[in-house]
């Protein structure tokens, strides 16, 4: 019994590298093509959710408040500033399917660099807040949760509000509180980081 292999297994004329190469390029593309999609994905989410006007913390104010208005929200009064921060109040619309009672645009820069947008809708009644939520709150609620398809996580704010957030891909983050007694707030934020 011969043991020797043969030697056309030991001729190297470059074809093997080049499938090699070939593979190796491939496997590259795929790689850079996945990795492009999921930062597309991270970087955005779409559709918008109800009442949400997709922002970046990386615009203007202006451009900002051009597409609140271009989603059909009229302003109430002149754009203002509070040290560094911008805000802007506009009439009421719809959104969740209830009457909103306004909404507000904000850009802080005093601590961070995002946008918010707050839409502020009525409870039936005073007596309803962060310890006695409402109808409309848990209808919210139960909509945020059924359309990000994740559970919300009850935090403490620094003013001991109650919020319920949802992380959302990207830099959104959507938060379900009471303002003040018997008006629910809905706010979406835009964050650089």
């Amino acid at each position: 019994m011969d043991n020797k292999i043969d030697e056309k297994w030991y001729q190297i004329d470059g074809t093997e590298n080049k499938r090699l190469r070939k593979i190796a390029v491939v496997i590259l593309i795929v790689v850079a093509v996945l990795w492009g999609y999921s930062a597309w994905k991270s970087a955005r989410h779409v559709p918008a959710l109800p009442g949400e006007v997709i922002l970046k913390a990386t615009m203007a104010f202006e451009e900002a408040d051009s597409k609140v208005q271009e989603a059909g929200n009229i302003p109430k009064d002149e754009v203002y500033t509070k040290g560094v921060d911008t805000y802007r109040n506009y009439e009421g619309g719809e959104a969740f399917g209830y009457k909103t009672w306004g909404s507000m645009l904000g850009h802080v820069k005093s601590s961070g660099n995002y946008f918010f947008y707050d839409l502020y809708i009525l409870e039936e009644s005073k007596q309803y807040n962060q310890d006695n939520p409402g109808e409309v709150f848990h209808t919210i609620q139960e909509e945020l949760t059924n359309q990000t398809g994740k559970v919300s996580k009850e935090v403490e704010s620094l003013s001991d509000r109650k919020t319920w957030c949802w992380n959302l891909e990207g830099k959104t983050e959507v938060g379900l509180f009471y303002t003040q007694d018997g008006v629910v707030t809905v706010r979406y934020v835009y964050k650089s980081r």
